[in-house]
């Protein structure tokens, strides 16, 4: 066999410009475009740009057409044909949720104004009322809400990175064993960079907390007057996912990293110095057809960096606490957690679930968890759960019902009933 070959002409980009825009600046669609004028012209970047377009969801039509001008034989004009969106959104609902003891029902409303002075800003405010139903103690024993105010933009200063800021109020409750409220404000300024499509970089350039932890059911004899801390931190983080679906994930796998440094000399109180690193693995594997395992891994460190001083007890019984339906099930949300005073703690947080089908978008999910926290280096029981539980997928994420027994013997998580979950969406 002999191939023979005549060389083409070889193109390279001429001029760009953009049709259809009516509020967004040019600039704001040009910088997401892979090609330069002088550039080779390749069409696999073509399409690479009309998706980054796309992807600003700022726009319901994106097409990039290329021409040559027989004058111009070597060059390709391309021209970016846009149909905007509308920039303002809303949304408003209910919701509710189980988790043993507590079914919450939820209201929700929140509006979002994406494209402030045509640069793809992006304003938006949330808020949220949740009532916690219980058979013990108060039908109602209390109120939670959450509210937040945020900003967003992109290419500050025309550098290639995203700056985002937010103002929050929230009160919500972490553990149901002691009713352990916790009543909070937060301002916080952060700065990402997504280095490809599956990974993001981001730094905390300063978080600044003030939180009230209050314990409406506490043990006997134990001290019940509520604390107040101010944290003053920073810190970088990275996400990465290679989630096929982000609702309804079937392979691939997503990983967080997420370092927090609070000190007196960046707005924490006298007392307060520490360091804490949170990690999170899932694993999305598909077995064989139709069946599927999920397995997920995750662990946490913190430790006072101030001599005598303990962690703040916000942290200790939220961020570093174990138990409940995102992490070990069969037990209370966050009744593992290490007691205040504690300086130093470790974690671990292992889960697998098998997920069958059964027909249509109905399937049967068996699991098993486990945990184990060491408060100051001590090692606490093993902590365990297995269970079953149904799914059925909705474009917002599987609808999953659960019921799990614990096993174990720390603290309040040495609860041997079968507990029932009720959730919306992926943990």
């Amino acid at each position: 066999m002999r191939f023979s070959v005549s060389e083409g002409a070889r193109y390279r980009v001429g001029t760009i410009s953009v049709e259809g825009l009516r509020k967004t600046k040019s600039k704001v669609v040009l910088r997401e475009v892979l090609l330069k004028p002088g550039d080779d012209y390749d069409p696999l970047k073509v399409s690479q740009s009309e998706e980054a377009i796309a992807g600003l969801g700022l726009f319901q039509r994106v097409q990039i057409q290329s021409s040559s001008d027989s004058e111009r034989s070597v060059e390709k004009d391309l021209k970016i044909l846009l149909s905007e969106t509308l920039p303002g959104l809303g949304e408003l609902g209910v919701g509710a949720m189980y988790e043993e003891p507590r079914l919450r029902a939820r209201t929700f409303a929140g509006v979002q104004y994406r494209n402030l002075q045509g640069l793809n800003q992006t304003l938006s405010g949330r808020g949220e009322f949740a009532i916690p139903f219980s058979s013990r103690q108060q039908f109602i024993p209390f109120f939670e809400y959450s509210g937040s105010i945020g900003y967003r933009y992109p290419y500050p200063l025309d550098v290639p990175i995203t700056f985002s800021s937010s103002f929050s109020l929230d009160r919500f409750e972490t553990n149901p064993d002691t009713q352990t409220l916790v009543n909070r404000a937060r301002i916080e300024g952060r700065l990402e960079k997504a280095l490809t499509k599956n990974v993001t970089v981001f730094y905390r350039l300063l978080r600044l907390e003030r939180s009230t932890t209050e314990l409406l059911l506490p043990p006997i004899g134990s001290n019940s007057t509520p604390v107040t801390e101010s944290i003053g931190s920073t810190g970088p983080g990275l996400i990465v996912d290679f989630r096929d679906d982000v609702f309804n994930p079937q392979r691939g796998s997503y990983h967080s990293l997420d370092l927090e440094l609070a000190l007196p000399e960046i707005f924490s109180q006298a007392d307060i110095g520490f360091v804490m690193l949170l990690n999170r693995n899932s694993f999305y594997i598909p077995i064989f057809n139709p069946v599927g395992l999920t397995m997920s891994f995750g662990l946490g460190y913190a430790h006072s960096l101030l001599a005598l001083q303990p962690l703040p007890d916000v942290r200790l019984v939220n961020e570093l606490a174990i138990g409940g339906q995102g992490s070990v099930r069969g037990h209370a949300p966050r009744s593992i957690f290490g007691s205040s005073g504690t300086r130093n703690v470790f974690f671990y947080n292992a889960r697998s679930e098998f997920l069958i089908p059964l027909f249509a978008d109905f399937g049967l999910a068996t699991f098993y968890d486990m945990g184990q926290l060491f408060p100051d280096y001590q090692s606490t029981d093993m902590t365990h759960g297995v269970g079953v539980g149904f799914r059925y997928k909705t474009p917002v994420g599987p609808v999953s019902v659960d019921f799990a027994k614990g096993f174990g013997n720390f603290g309040k998580s040495a609860d041997r009933t079968v507990r029932f979950y009720f959730t919306v969406g992926t943990i």
